[in-house]
C-alpha cells in the first residue's frame, strides 16, 4: 500500500547532466608512457517538494510545509601522468608521476518557507494550494584543488612492493549571493597522504597481499550557521587497512579476489534534514567488512561477474545521540551477478548482450536507527554492437521499472525508474 502525501501539481524533481572530455595516451617508448585525462561536467538539479512536519492529535491529520531548491554543479578536472618502467639491478620498477587539478563551482539557491495546508493521510484531498515565496537564500562556493603524486611498484622475484605519496592543496571560497552585501568566507587546506602495499606471487596463482592507504578529500557544500553563506565543510580524511588474496589459476580465465578491510573516515557528510540545502558532518565513521569478486570467461563468448560485499559501518566519534549507530544510507549487504555474451563470428559478429541482477539490503533510515529503508533487488540489461572503431550500445537500468526506496535520511527518496541510455563511441 502506498500513499502520496505531497501535492501532484506542485512536486517535481528535474536533474540535467552534461559531460565532455577526452582520454589521451602517448607511448613515447616501450618503457615511457604519457597520459592526459580531461573532463568538464555540469549538473543542474531543480526540485521542490511538500514535506511532512508531524501528525496532529487525531493521528490522521498531517501538518506539512514546502521547500524549493536549485543547485548547479560545474566541474573541470585534468590529470597528467608519466609512467616509466625501468630496472635497477634485480629490482623491476613501474614509476608513476602525476599532477592533477580540479575546479568545482557549486551554486545553491532555495527557500524553506513554503506554506501548504494539512492533509488527511487516510482520505487525502489534493491541490488545496501551495504558497511558495521567492528564493530566500543563495550560496556560491568555488573550490580549487591541486595534487602531486608519485608511486613506485617494485618487483623482486615474486615479491611486489608498492609505495606512494600524494600532496594536495585546496582553496575554497563561499559567497552569500542572496544579499547584495552578502558575507563571504575562505578556507585553505593541505595534506600529505601515503599508501603502501606488499604482495607475494605463488606458483599456483595465489597472491596474498596487505595494503595501507590514506585519503584527503576537499568538499563542496556548506553547513548551516544561521547566515546566508553557511559554514564551509572541513575536508574528509580517511585511513584504511586491507588484507586479501587474489587467485588466478594457471591456464584459466578465472580471477577471484577476497579482502578484509578496516576503514575510518573523519568529517563524513550527511544531509541536514532540519535545514534543507545544507549538510552535517559526523565526527568519524568506522567501516569493517569483507569483499569478494569473481570474474570468469566461461567460453570465448560468455563472461560472468559475481560480487558480494559486507560492510559493518558505525558512528565511532560524535557529540550527538548517533554515537554507535549505523550511518544512514549504508546497507550492510550488497550483491550482484552479471552475464555478458558476445558473438564473434558470422553475420552478427560484434553483436553482444548482457543482463544482471543487483541486491541492496535494508539500511538505517535515520541517525538514531529508529527505522530502516527496505531492501530491494533490480534487474539491468545491455545490448551493443561493435564494428571497426565504432561501438554502439544501449543500457537499461531497473529494467522492470520496479518501485523502491534508495535510502532514507529522516525522510525517504524514491529510486530511479526504468532508465534507458544510448551511447555511441569511436576510438582512433
Amino acid at each position: 500500500l502506498t500513499r502520496f502525501l505531497g501535492e501532484p501539481n506542485f512536486d517535481y524533481n528535474h536533474d540535467t547532466v552534461a559531460t565532455v572530455g577526452y582520454n589521451f595516451v602517448h607511448r613515447a617508448t616501450d618503457s615511457l608512457t604519457f597520459r592526459q585525462n580531461l573532463q568538464y561536467s555540469q549538473e543542474i538539479w531543480d526540485y521542490r517538494n511538500v514535506i511532512p512536519y508531524g501528525l496532529q492529535a487525531d493521528l490522521r491529520t498531517l501538518d506539512r510545509g514546502a521547500y524549493g531548491n536549485r543547485k548547479v554543479y560545474d566541474t573541470f578536472a585534468i590529470d597528467n601522468q608519466a609512467e616509466l618502467k625501468a630496472d635497477t639491478g634485480a629490482l623491476h620498477h613501474t614509476v608513476l608521476f602525476g599532477v592533477d587539478y580540479r575546479w568545482n563551482q557549486y551554486q545553491n539557491d532555495g527557500t524553506n518557507s513554503g506554506v501548504v495546508g494539512p492533509i488527511d493521510i487516510f482520505t487525502p484531498i489534493y491541490n488545496t494550494g501551495v504558497f511558495m515565496p521567492a528564493f530566500d537564500y543563495g550560496t556560491r562556493q568555488t573550490l580549487n584543488s591541486t595534487g602531486v603524486y608519485l608511486q613506485d611498484q617494485i618487483k623482486l622475484d615474486r615479491w611486489i612492493l608498492t609505495l606512494g605519496g600524494r600532496y594536495d592543496w585546496s582553496d575554497r571560497k563561499t559567497v552569500d549571493t542572496f544579499n547584495v552585501n552578502g558575507s563571504s568566507s575562505g578556507q585553505k587546506d593541505n595534506a600529505f597522504t601515503k599508501r603502501a602495499g606488499l604482495g607475494y606471487e605463488f606458483d599456483n596463482g595465489v597472491v596474498p597481499y596487505f595494503g595501507y592507504s590514506e585519503s584527503f578529500l576537499p568538499l563542496t557544500g556548506s553547513a548551516y550557521d544561521g547566515t546566508g553563506s553557511g559554514k564551509p565543510l572541513d575536508p574528509e580524511t580517511g585511513r584504511q587497512y586491507e588484507v586479501g588474496i587474489k587467485y588466478q589459476p594457471k591456464g584459466t580465465n578465472l580471477r577471484m579476489t577476497a579482502a578484509l578491510y578496516d576503514l575510518r573516515r573523519q568529517n563524513v557528510t550527511m544531509r541536514d534534514s532540519a535545514h534543507p540545502g545544507y549538510l552535517l558532518q559526523i565526527g568519524e565513521v568506522s567501516s569493517r567488512g569483507f569483499e569478494f569478486e569473481a570474474v570468469a570467461s566461461l567460453t570465448s563468448n560468455l563472461n560472468l561477474t559475481a560480487a558480494y560485499a559486507y560492510n559493518d559501518a558505525r558512528v565511532t566519534k560524535s557529540i550527538g545521540a548517533d554515537l554507535g549507530k549505523r550511518p544512514v544510507r549504508s546497507p550492510p549487504h550488497l550483491a550482484s551477478l552479471w552475464a555478458d555474451y558476445t558473438i564473434r563470428e558470422g553475420a552478427l559478429s560484434g553483436f553482444g548482450f548482457g543482463a544482471g541482477v543487483r541486491y541492496v539490503s535494508e539500511s538505517a533510515g535515520d541517525s538514531l536507527n529508529t527505522f530502516e529503508a527496505p531492501a530491494y533487488t533490480l534487474v539491468d540489461a545491455m545490448v551493443r554492437y561493435e564494428i571497426e572503431n565504432w561501438r554502439f550500445s544501449v543500457n537499461a537500468t531497473n529494467l522492470f521499472n520496479k518501485q523502491y526506496v534508495t535510502g532514507c535520511s529522516d525522510d525517504c527518496a524514491a529510486g530511479r525508474g526504468r532508465t534507458i541510455l544510448g551511447k555511441v563511441a569511436y576510438r582512433w
